[in-house]
């Protein structure tokens, strides 16, 4: 693309931190992310301004699951959501396929209001791929796989007008790469990296990008990672918006196909048919600290004036776990979309009730004893739920195979997720946050069994009335 039809106004993020490392908050930081506005004016808009820790949504084909713009403007906040670039390359009609407008207006996103971030493949995909050549990256389209060159990619960065985009990285496809895959995966992402650093196009706006820091269940491979990150940009002089860290090449035992939705969420209880809660806890709070000490690998000798991206954790617990122990500041989350399609409903608070003790942060909609709970949707009053959507009518809507209880249930999951963050963002101000993680850990189960159970009757019921529908976790 020619410098003069890039947008005028080329600016980048900036990230201040208010708050970090108080004595009742660990190592969590409250902070304020300035995301600039896509424009092809001379004069650079106002940026946006992203309350952290905060989440991303991931969205399928630049909509978030079952939900269109008029419902995403009803959600308690403004969302930032991720568009993943394998998807929108389906189309053969050129003007569809490069989006000349950006993504903001291709989409019916404010561009003031709703900051994108665009990636090349869907982060935590893990469909099966031939491993990246040098010069080109391997993307899975809704029409097949796709060689997308990096200057491609600068090109897409560049007439789409993300708010901040993710480096490309080289991500073995298998479940356990052996140690050689590994570095060469590393060597090939900071390749990458020197690659697009080199476009005189897409320097101008390096600093809205976000680098992946690899090294798959290794320490000592994540630093080598980091460091030679670290050495890249003191040799080069370059800078970078952020970095981020993906988590699901780090979860023990999970399925590479993620086929199911309960794999990575109930990996325990998969693996032990007789099991219990207590144990069930106990083998969630050793993952999840493994997976701590592993993020950290990541992130130990990076700036702290850098904004940190965790991609696809799962669930409350294990976001206040890595607020509170990694410093994180934004959260690639799919979890409550993937919670709404299989008819679960969030149902927790923060901070938790003092008079609970080991319950469920979500409901199973499909299990009959919801037949006739003319009750409200969920208890929880982080959601924006009025009591007119019942547990009986979506339980109803959801034995009928009816779109509008997963529309429900994700406006419902989204909500209280948003208000989830703003409550620990205030804790975070407050120096409580230690203290509210304690009693929520005291009062909220970590073993999700109950996707499993909602898993079972998603199927049963796709087999009564899916008619050709592709199942839930493909």
């Amino acid at each position: 693309m020619d410098q003069q039809d890039m947008p005028a106004a080329a600016s980048v993020i900036q990230f201040t931190v208010h708050a970090s490392k108080t004595a009742g908050s660990g190592l969590a930081r409250r902070g304020t992310l300035r995301l600039p506005v896509p424009s092809t004016s001379t004069i650079a808009p106002a940026p946006m301004e992203q309350a952290t820790p905060s989440l991303i949504f991931q969205s399928r084909l630049a909509f978030l699951p079952h939900l269109t713009p008029a419902h995403v403007a009803l959600l308690h906040e403004p969302p930032c959501i991720c568009v993943a670039l394998e998807h929108l390359l389906a189309s053969d009609v050129k003007p569809q396929r490069e989006l000349p407008d950006g993504l903001h207006r291709s989409f019916g996103y404010d561009e003031t209001k709703h900051a994108i971030l665009l990636s090349a493949r869907e982060p935590g995909s893990t469909a099966s791929l031939a491993t990246n050549p040098a010069d080109h990256l391997t993307l899975q389209t809704p029409r097949g796989v796709r060689k997308h060159t990096l200057r491609d990619y600068a090109r897409d960065v560049i007439a789409k007008r993300p708010s901040i985009y993710l480096l490309p990285s080289d991500d073995p496809s298998h479940l356990d790469p052996s140690i050689k895959r590994t570095r060469s995966a590393i060597a090939r992402t900071q390749s990458y990296f020197e690659q697009l650093a080199s476009l005189d196009d897409l320097r101008p706006i390096l600093g809205n990008a976000f680098f992946q820091l690899g090294g798959n269940r290794s320490q000592s491979l994540r630093k080598l990672a980091t460091h030679s990150f670290l050495e890249c940009v003191d040799e080069r002089k370059l800078s970078v918006g952020g970095i981020a860290v993906p988590l699901l090449p780090l979860r023990r035992g999970d399925d590479p196909t993620r086929k199911s939705y309960s794999q990575a969420t109930v990996r325990q209880t998969n693996m032990m048919p007789t099991h219990t809660v207590a144990s069930d806890s106990v083998r969630a709070d050793t993952e999840v600290e493994e997976l701590v000490q592993l993020v950290n690998a990541s992130l130990n000798g990076t700036s702290e004036r850098l904004p940190r991206m965790l991609l696809n954790p799962e669930g409350p617990h294990e976001i206040l776990c890595l607020i509170i122990e990694t410093g994180s500041d934004l959260f690639l989350d799919d979890w409550a979309s993937r919670m709404a399609s299989l008819g679960v409903a969030l149902d927790f608070d923060f901070p938790a009730p003092a008079n609970l003790t080991e319950a469920a942060v979500g409901l199973n909609l499909f299990d009959d004893e919801y037949s006739l709970a003319f009750t409200p949707l969920s208890h929880s009053s982080l959601g924006q739920d009025d009591g007119r959507t019942t547990r009986a009518y979506v339980h109803h809507l959801l034995h009928t195979h009816e779109m509008t209880a997963h529309v429900l249930l994700s406006l419902h999951n989204l909500s209280v997720m948003q208000c989830f963050m703003a409550n620990v963002r205030h804790a975070i101000e407050t120096g409580t946050l230690l203290s509210e993680a304690q009693s929520f850990s005291r009062a909220y189960s970590a073993s999700y069994d109950f996707v499993i159970k909602a898993e079972a009757g998603f199927d049963a019921v796709h087999k009564v009335r899916g008619k050709g529908r592709d199942r839930a976790g493909k």
